[in-house]
């Protein structure tokens, strides 16, 4: 799957397959998805045949039979009757302009039911340097789209979706950074502003991601690479944030009530040899915690030792960095 003037197209289809369905179940939808938006007459023809490919008991496969009824309605609006020519004869019917707003809604149905691979795709469309630059723009506007329609549940799919949005700040490819910077630093804002487990320290030019699997990826804007793995927490990280000056980062894991401090700084042995961060001491949170989901856990530095943990604007304590 690639994207062509802002639309996503196949790759290549599975023998004996239709044409436009793909073996994955996100291809099965974009792909006639793409035909609606630009082909609404023909589409209407080959709407029943498309299949969703799905698990049985997967519920993705409700998001992703909505994404095909989404384009189904698309195509239903602007198909026109016939006009008769003037001999009689059936004229070709004209073709209606795309209807963009449900094709796009439906383009990020395929991104929630098929996170990585929607992210992968779009990552790579961003960068491919013989596309106009728009299409590069449009397939970083679909990502910050993806974030803005499902923030929630694209948590576990975090580090897919920064490393996507981090391809195009590559600087081996100037032109491509260039042109980039603006819609990359866009994505990479609504992603900090969204997540309360993804922080950026402007000093250092670093991204700090906590995933659902307890770990805490550092990534490094100025090379746009990976720079740090932490590891330490048994549970998803809640909260994280960098110290003032970025070389301490502090993060929460509220399932196992536990504040970790990380050293997040450029010197020592780690640095020089690029090996796994060292984690400086872990704090026992006892304080209570909400249990109603959508709860906003964030952390904020009181000084360059102590941080203070909030739950929707509430204080929830304040704490020390071990010795």
């Amino acid at each position: 799957m690639h994207l062509v003037d802002g639309h996503l197209r196949r790759a290549d289809k599975v023998e004996g397959d239709r044409p436009g369905l793909w073996h994955r179940g996100a291809g099965r939808v974009a792909a006639p998805l793409e035909r609606h938006a630009n082909h609404p007459a023909a589409a209407a023809k080959h709407l029943p045949h498309v299949r969703v490919a799905h698990r049985a008991g997967d519920p993705t496969h409700t998001h992703a039979r909505a994404a095909a009824a989404a384009a189904a309605a698309a195509a239903a609006a602007a198909t026109r009757p016939a006009a008769q020519g003037s001999g009689g004869e059936e004229a070709p019917p004209p073709q209606p302009p795309p209807n963009r707003f449900l094709y796009h809604s439906a383009l990020i149905q395929v991104g929630v039911c098929e996170p990585s691979l929607f992210c992968a795709e779009m990552g790579a469309a961003a960068v491919r340097m013989g596309s106009p630059p728009r299409v590069r723009l449009a397939a970083v506007a679909y990502l910050i789209s993806l974030v803005k329609a499902r923030t929630a549940s694209l948590e576990p799919a975090l580090p897919l979706v920064v490393e996507a949005v981090l391809r195009p700040l590559d600087p081996s490819v100037p032109s491509l950074r260039e042109s980039s910077l603006g819609a990359s630093t866009t994505a990479l804002r609504e992603l900090v502003r969204r997540y309360p487990m993804v922080h950026f320290n402007q000093p250092t030019q670093r991204l700090a991601v906590g995933t659902a699997e307890g770990v805490v990826l550092l990534y490094d804007l100025r090379t746009a690479t990976k720079w740090r793995i932490l590891q330490g927490h048994e549970a998803a990280v809640t909260a994280l944030a960098f110290a003032p000056a970025g070389d301490t980062l502090a993060s929460f894991s509220a399932s196992e009530a536990s504040l970790r401090w990380w050293a997040a700084g450029s010197s020592g042995l780690f640095s020089f040899l690029g090996l796994q961060g060292s984690c400086l001491g872990v704090t026992r949170v006892d304080c209570a915690l909400p249990d109603a989901p959508g709860a906003r856990v964030k952390i904020e530095w009181a000084s360059p030792q102590s941080v203070g943990i909030t739950c929707d604007n509430e204080a929830l304590g304040f704490f020390t960095r071990p010795p």
